[in-house]
């Protein structure tokens, strides 16, 4: 894959906004009906590995979601390191290309390009419970090993007070074993890692920050849990796989948090990829400061 480029938003107001990195985003694009009742036109490119997803919103909704997407996906990337010792992995895929038609206040169709999230969603797993797969050192079947995950997730986010905003199901996915995730380094270069066989986060549009004993995050967590619980309840030991995943995370210290050093890398990375967007962006707010 060609080395990505960053580009500024100078094109003429006729074109609106356009700024990320590189890539060629008049591609010939196929609709991916990954999600029923969708919001978002999402579309996959093929030879790049990505996905647009594309809907009518007002533009600080847009930016608000880009950097919410690389947030996660670092947050992801940083929760598979420390829990490295257990069998836990986790990706989110991050947005590398924002467009939109305005750059008013006005709504107007806005595609952010984001990296692919392979995989199935939970609730379109193989029902057919295939073996070969494994927790620690035990040999489990794919909705064992999903609901493991699902509970080390869980339990990541309510440790750091990260409210998803939209828990459901199909939007946490299970990743291919064997197989790689595109993720970008810090010069803005695409690279491939393993998949470890984890799970994956998509439509982070409404995640926020909370304190991690908020009402809004118990509230979260609680439907995400009911939930996978109910998705797992006809699994052998489902329950049992699920609270294993959350003690997995428990074994950390209690003061062990990687929120804020993971807002920094956030704050970095958008600034670098998407120049002179936005002046910041609050999490705990939902809030856009732009420039004027």
């Amino acid at each position: 894959m060609d080395d990505p480029l960053v580009i500024t938003s100078d094109e003429s107001a006729e074109t609106g906004l356009r700024i990320g990195l590189n890539i060629d985003s008049d591609e010939a694009v196929s609709k991916w009906d990954v999600e029923r009742n969708c919001s978002s036109e999402i579309s996959l490119l093929p030879t790049g590995g990505f996905v647009r997803k594309q809907k009518k919103r007002h533009l600080d909704k847009t930016i608000y979601e880009a950097y919410a997407t690389i947030f996660f996906g670092k947050l992801a990337d940083a929760y598979t390191q420390a829990l490295r010792h257990s069998s836990l992995a986790f990706f989110s895929p991050q947005t590398i290309r924002v467009e939109h038609d305005s750059e008013g206040e006005e709504q107007a169709i806005s595609a952010l390009y984001q990296l692919l999230c392979p995989g199935n969603a939970y609730n379109h797993m193989n029902s057919s419970r295939q073996k070969g797969y494994a927790v620690g050192c035990d040999s489990v079947r794919s909705d064992q090993r999903a609901a493991y995950l699902a509970g080390g997730l869980g339990a990541v986010l309510k440790r750091e007070g990260v409210v998803h905003g939209d828990p459901q199901i199909r939007h946490f996915f299970f990743l291919p074993k064997g197989t790689s995730v595109t993720t970008i380094d810090g010069v803005e270069e695409f690279i491939s890692r393993p998949s470890y066989n984890g799970i994956g986060i998509i439509d982070v549009e409404l995640a926020r920050l909370e304190d991690s004993a908020s009402t809004a995050v118990i509230s979260d967590q609680k439907k995400f849990r009911e939930r996978m619980l109910r998705r797992f309840k006809t699994v052998p030991e489902g329950t049992d796989y699920f609270l294993r995943g959350e003690k997995e995370v428990a074994i950390l210290p209690s003061n062990f948090s990687l929120r804020d050093l993971v807002q920094l890398e956030t704050d970095e990375i958008f600034a670098r990829r998407f120049p002179n967007l936005a002046k910041s962006v609050d999490m705990k707010e939902m809030n856009v400061l732009r420039y004027d």
